[in-house]
């Protein structure tokens, strides 16, 4: 566990990834030991029935198995909340898992323990119980390996009540089977070291992996000249947006944006400047956008498309004349003298109904285009009925 949070730290990354992958290492492990929890009342019973304990110390074995149905049927209970305690409060989720865990261990590592102080009574059984002891340790200490410091707690809960029975005895043959129990819980227990370091290396392998596909999709979405969204990003969002403003009936609008006379700036002061130019410009444009949800994107060329959710007409037009007047103050220092960047911006909004999506570009497109031919350095706002009405039959864009 503390590997997984260094780890992150010198990745830079933060406490929301760290709890994430201890969350998914703590139902992990829920899901690895479900299968033991009828394991220890089962063996109990026919240790007991086998054994003869039953018939002779009918109470005694009827409470220590009521005892493991008990917790087995607490641990499946809690199982089923674990999720949702762990997503909501995974401090006391640890906790209690930590507790429901190492119950019955103990109390079968506390059985075993007994069978050997108080072998008169119960010495018949003492090997099927030290021999079934051995077994859950070591499958304990590989269910749990993940958690490194449970799967410890795990082994000692089994292996210690029995070693400190054997110390307290200390025959030749006591004192030589303290010593193989001390043995063998430490060989266990390096052993799912090996496992613990595994799964964490792949965890973390896993996250970098995911992170890099994350930061591929946005590199994908993401226009490498301006670093503004790409045309594919605005394709999608404005699908998704159009869909939403449909069910709930509220406006969306859009605003074109170009760059007037870009063609002369590339001829007269380079591509270099001509990029500088689109880079400068792009910033400003999105640093206009002021409300979550809005966004600007290039959309080709020298084009900047600014997606405006719930937007009527007078806010649309609010955007565009912000924009413009924040493009009419940018100077760029170009090779022959300075460039006083200006734009035309055709806009237009509509609340989904019968109309296309694609009708919503193409009024904003049309009214970019008489901004274009009435001047320039404009911004035309109007109805998308109102500008498709008058769409001109044959258009040229011009520089």
């Amino acid at each position: 566990m503390m590997w997984v949070v260094d780890t992150v730290a010198a990745t830079g990354g933060s406490l929301n990834v760290t709890q994430q992958f201890a969350q998914r290492a703590l139902l992990e492990t829920m899901q690895r030991t479900k299968s033991g929890i009828l394991v220890y009342p089962v063996l109990w019973l026919f240790i007991g029935l086998l054994k003869g304990v039953a018939p002779a110390h009918f109470t005694f074995w009827a409470i220590n198995l009521a005892l493991f149905f008990l917790t087995a049927l607490g641990r499946c209970c809690f199982n089923r909340m674990l999720g949702t305690l762990a997503q909501n409060h995974f401090g006391i989720a640890k906790s209690c898992f930590v507790v429901v865990s190492l119950a019955q261990p103990l109390h079968w590592g506390l059985l075993t323990a007994l069978t050997f102080a108080d072998a008169a009574h119960y010495g018949v059984i003492q090997v099927p119980m030290l021999l079934v002891g051995c077994g859950i340790a070591a499958a304990g200490s590989l269910t749990y390996s993940i958690l490194r410091r449970l799967a410890i707690a795990f082994i000692a809960a089994v292996l210690l009540p029995l070693l400190v029975s054997l110390v307290l005895a200390p025959t030749e043959d006591n004192l030589l089977l303290s010593i193989l129990t001390l043995v063998f819980g430490i060989y266990i227990n390096r052993a799912s070291t090996h496992i613990a370091s595994d799964y964490w290396s792949a965890l973390h392998h896993e996250s970098l992996l995911a992170d890099n596909v994350k930061a591929m999709e946005t590199l994908s979405l993401t226009d490498s000249l301006t670093t503004l969204p790409n045309r594919r990003y605005f394709d999608a969002q404005f699908e998704t947006e159009w869909c939403r403003a449909h069910r709930q009936q509220t406006a969306l609008a859009i605003l074109i944006i170009d760059i007037d006379h870009f063609k002369a700036i590339n001829d007269q002061h380079g591509h270099d400047v001509g990029d500088m130019c689109l880079q400068t410009t792009g910033k400003v444009i999105a640093s206009q956008i002021l409300r979550a949800g809005d966004f600007a994107a290039r959309y080709g060329g020298e084009e900047f498309i600014v997606l405006l959710c719930n937007a009527d007409l007078a806010a649309t037009r609010e955007v565009a004349i912000r924009i413009m007047d924040a493009v009419r103050q940018i100077a760029i220092a170009g090779a022959n003298g300075t460039i006083h960047v200006r734009c035309s911006i055709g806009g237009s909004a509509v609340i989904p109904g019968l109309t296309a999506p694609s009708a919503l570009v193409k009024a904003a497109d049309v009214l970019l285009f008489r901004a274009k031919q009435t001047g320039r350095d404009r911004a035309i706002v109007a109805d998308l009925q109102d500008a498709l009405a008058t769409t001109p039959q044959d258009q040229t864009r011009s520089e």
